[in-house]
């Protein structure tokens, strides 16, 4: 899709009004934050006016934040260009940038930025793992934790007999008395997981894991499913969390999500 003709331009209302100008080079005009996330909303990264103008209003920022005599003008123009792609719903995107913040405050040795930044990459794959996960069933999720013990393979067996009806679970008929057990299995497990793994960064993100990969394994293979499957595996890879040769466990959970990636992308393929 093009880009506004003029960066100050305010997206139509209502949302289905697409503009259809492409945007051109833009005078040295002081942008406003909110004008760049709105048109950076509905126009998307992948338009090349978009990356320049976020690119500008970065300059922007970091040249304020120079002439006030500030020290770390660079980490918070950063963080300002974050917060705009984050708030345009630009995740990934969102992501990197913050992977660049901790490494340029890990070579400061600012640990205080490091930590923060590493505080919003877990809130980014939350919400990630949110987005492309498919949406519980109105079944309500049993919380009492002194519930019966659901197990994975559990779950597994009982989205398999439903593999059949249809290529993405979101496609599943939420009527149908199968599914809504399934769901209630799923949800309850993936409660008890969460009350497990809530104080390791770690063991959440394997159990973030499988439970993206349950329903491939159970054998949903939509090319939707998956390409949403991989965008949460390219965003929770390796940057996710550092490497520790000496940390087994990581090292292993590391190798399984490699493996995960390659095996969504043999699937894509066939």
């Amino acid at each position: 899709m093009s880009g506004p003709e003029d960066i100050n331009l305010i997206p139509p209302e209502p949302d289905d009004v697409i503009p259809t100008k492409k945007v051109e080079s833009v005078e040295a005009t002081k942008l406003i934050k909110d004008e760049v996330i709105r048109a950076i909303k509905v126009f998307g990264m992948n338009d090349p006016a978009s990356e320049e103008l976020l690119q500008r209003y970065a300059d922007q920022c970091e040249s304020e934040y120079v002439a006030q005599g500030r020290t770390d003008a660079r980490l918070e123009a950063l963080r300002e260009k974050a917060h705009v792609l984050a708030q345009s719903e630009n995740y990934f995107w969102a992501k990197k940038v913050i992977e660049d913040i901790i490494i340029i405050a890990t070579l400061d040795g600012d640990n205080v930025s490091v930590e923060e930044a590493e505080w919003i990459l877990v809130k980014i794959n939350e919400k990630l793992l949110h987005d492309f996960t498919p949406p519980p069933t109105p079944e309500k999720v049993e919380q009492n934790e002194s519930a019966e013990q659901v197990s994975y393979d559990e779950v597994l067996d009982a989205f398999k007999k439903l593999s059949s009806k249809a290529d993405d679970p979101q496609e599943l008929d939420e009527n149908d008395q199968e599914v809504k057990q399934a769901y209630k299995l799923f949800n309850n497990w993936s409660r008890q997981q969460e009350l497990k793994t809530k104080n390791s960064h770690d063991d959440y993100m394997r159990f973030s894991l499988l439970q993206n990969m349950l329903f491939i394994e159970a054998g949903f293979h939509g090319k939707d499913y998956l390409e949403d499957v991989k965008s949460w595996l390219y965003v929770n890879d390796a940057p996710s969390f550092q490497k520790d040769i000496d940390n087994p466990e990581r090292v292993k959970l590391r190798k399984d999500m490699a493996d995960a990636l390659r095996k969504v992308r043999n699937l894509l393929k066939e």
